[in-house]
């Protein structure tokens, strides 16, 4: 009887099991213009003590054509010395939910993580690949993996977003811990309540989120628009070390004692140290001195090993090979200022142009990387230290604009880096454009980039084939055809840095002719024009990035033109004023000579969707007005 019993429980487990694959299963919502749906998305993180935790993994996808399977074929298990791979399977299922393929020992092979770097590290990744069979579509692949972590600084946490052509059945992230077992999460935007099951030895926190439909997507929506579960620990445990990452403060007060004791310089660099800033007076000009220092003698390379991924190599240990990652430059810089009776403190950032910012209100290890910030007496001084090219004092776009949390003595605060406004990231153009008829033109340009905008242009300076930059030039004009004759880069590296371009061009062809009126734009240099999508009403709110979005544009321009040649109308001075920006633009006409003027400021900042259609007004007025032709009539010598 017992045979029998456990015989029907294994025969109704595989019904079910065939069941939840089978693709009719799927319910007929998920599966309207979509490539694919993911059955099941599954994070389960089961922590044992405060230095160890399983994270189980269960990723299952149902692929309806050919345009995804590229991208579902590969599954990658990361480890360390400090994560160990239990175990990886995976299965595929066809339409009826019958197993047709098990993963074997053959499609799993290992890789470095940074195989085509320099970095040194113990990464590595676990690659299981399902793309050596071919399966009949629609069909569903199965992952899932299994890993032990003693790296407890991170949790698991989870987005609830849609994604544009895949819609998701369910997606549930699983806590489970001790039932004398602490640790913080948050809820952002959850609809769903948390479900909470507590038994005599644990507790089992369960979020889970089903039938997530496919959204198209939609441009400049925020990280935080969409629902999330982020974890942290109250306490952990890694290697040797334990900590507290309850508070900021907390978190600084760990960092420090991580990385005491790292600073001491060897004898000869105290020397020269000396030898470097002794005969200044002026601590601005003794930093600048120094950070020259460090750039003209070190170099960046990745360092990521266990602790080592938070702990730094000694000062020592940089003076002698010249090189360290962020956190060794960083503390290098920190001993070199200290020699010189300065004081600075190491940020810890989360850099990037596209970077989520810090959540002051939820405390995490939540950074990628590391500068420096010397405060003084009325201002602030931020070094970028792994750049070798950067100007003394300019952050830019990869750790500008943002939060950083100050490493102090006997704690952190969380402060923000240097705010880049619109001025500071200008573009300022002066031009001349001496037409010799109604078809071609001497054009000469004068063109300043300052701060971020000059930063976007860096690659002209680090261009060495002359061919090359010529090409790379020809992009910042925007005529149908036209000849680079001579050029110059000018570069000025100032706490806001500038970047002078000059050209000397020959346009072929200003406009166009039609009948007796000649047709041109004078908005010779900004033809690029704002996209904006009218397709369907907006769902989400939006943000306008500061490192893309808060920038300054003036053009001069002067038009010498033929006496045969006279404006038969000029467009009407405009003006508008917006919280997304500003435009303005005018043109006159006196004794041959025609004067453009153009000016647009643009504004970053969260918005609310209900100013999304506004926003779009105000993109479509500049396109007008950027692309307005100017008709000339032409007559008689």
């Amino acid at each position: 009887m017992r045979y029998y019993l456990m015989f029907f429980c294994f025969l109704s487990l595989c019904f079910r099991s065939q069941k939840f694959y089978k693709i009719d299963s799927i319910p007929s919502i998920l599966k309207e213009n979509v490539d694919a749906v993911i059955r099941l998305d599954k994070t389960e993180f089961k922590i044992k003590d405060k230095g160890k935790a399983i994270l189980n993994t269960h990723f299952v996808i149902t692929i309806f054509n050919e345009r995804v399977v590229n991208s579902y074929l590969k599954y990658y298990t990361h480890y360390d010395r400090l994560i160990n791979v239990i175990d990886i399977s995976g299965k595929v299922y066809d339409k009826n939910g019958d197993k047709i393929y098990k993963l074997s020992k053959k499609d799993i092979y290992d890789i470095s993580s940074t195989a085509r770097s320099n970095d040194i590290t113990d990464g590595r990744i676990k690659v299981a690949e399902f793309g050596k069979e071919k399966f009949q579509i629609p069909y569903t692949i199965e992952f899932e993996s299994s890993v032990e972590t003693t790296n407890m600084m991170f949790y698991p946490s989870v987005y609830f977003y849609p994604s544009e052509r895949l819609s998701t059945q369910e997606k549930t992230l699983i806590i489970e811990t001790p039932n004398d077992f602490e640790f913080r999460y948050k809820e952002k935007k959850m609809l769903n309540a948390l479900n909470l099951v507590i038994t005599k030895n644990k507790k089992i926190y369960n979020w889970t989120v089903k039938n997530i439909l496919a959204s198209e997507y939609e441009t400049h929506t925020p990280d935080n628009f969409y629902p999330e579960i982020v974890t942290a620990p109250k306490i952990f445990g890694i290697e040797n070390y334990e900590g507290d990452l309850e508070s900021w403060n907390d978190i600084g007060k760990f960092l420090s004692k991580l990385n005491q004791g790292r600073d001491v310089l060897p004898e000869a660099i105290k020397l020269k140290v000396a030898d470097l800033v002794s005969h200044e007076k002026d601590t601005l000009k003794k930093i600048e001195i120094l950070y020259q220092y460090l750039q003209n003698n070190t170099r960046y390379i990745s360092i990521q090993l266990g602790v080592g991924g938070w702990q730094t190599i000694p000062a020592k240990d940089v003076a002698q090979t010249g090189y360290g990652d962020c956190k060794a430059l960083s503390n290098y810089m920190k001993a070199l200022l200290k020699e010189a009776g300065i004081t600075s403190y190491s940020a810890w950032i989360n850099s990037g142009v596209e970077a989520k910012d810090i959540d002051p209100d939820f405390p995490s290890m939540c950074f990628n990387h590391v500068v420096n910030c010397v405060p003084l007496k009325n201002d602030t001084i931020w070094l970028e230290i792994t750049s070798q090219t950067n100007s003394f004092g300019f952050m830019g776009s990869f750790t500008g604009n943002r939060k950083a949390l100050l490493i102090l003595p006997n704690g952190a605060a969380l402060v923000n880096t240097i705010k880049y406004n619109a001025r500071d990231n200008s573009k300022i153009t002066k031009a001349t454009v001496v037409l010799d008829d109604y078809t071609n033109a001497d054009v000469k340009i004068n063109t300043t980039y300052n701060g971020i905008l000059k930063e976007h242009k860096d690659y002209l300076l680090q261009e060495k084939n002359e061919e090359q930059l010529k090409k790379a030039l020809d992009n910042l004009i925007h005529v149908a055809s036209f000849e680079l004759k001579k050029f110059t880069l000018t570069e000025h590296k100032n706490k806001i840095p500038s970047m002078q371009v000059t050209l000397d061009v020959m346009v072929k062809k200003m406009g166009n002719k039609s009948g007796s009126l000649f047709f041109f734009n004078p908005n010779l240099l900004n033809s690029q024009a704002f996209l904006i999508s009218d397709r369907k009403p907006r769902k989400s709110d939006f943000y306008l990035n500061p490192n893309t979005y808060e920038k300054e544009e003036i053009d001069s321009l002067s038009y010498l033109i033929p006496k045969n040649i006279v404006p038969e109308n000029l467009p009407e001075p405009v003006s508008i004023k917006t919280p997304f920006g500003e435009y303005e633009s005018s043109v006159n006409y006196k004794d041959g000579t025609l004067w453009y003027y153009r000016k647009l400021v643009q504004h970053s900042g969260y918005f609310a969707v209900k100013d999304y259609s506004a926003y779009r007004e105000f993109c479509k007025f500049v396109n007008k007005n950027d692309n307005q032709q100017i008709a000339f009539k032409i007559v008689n010598k």
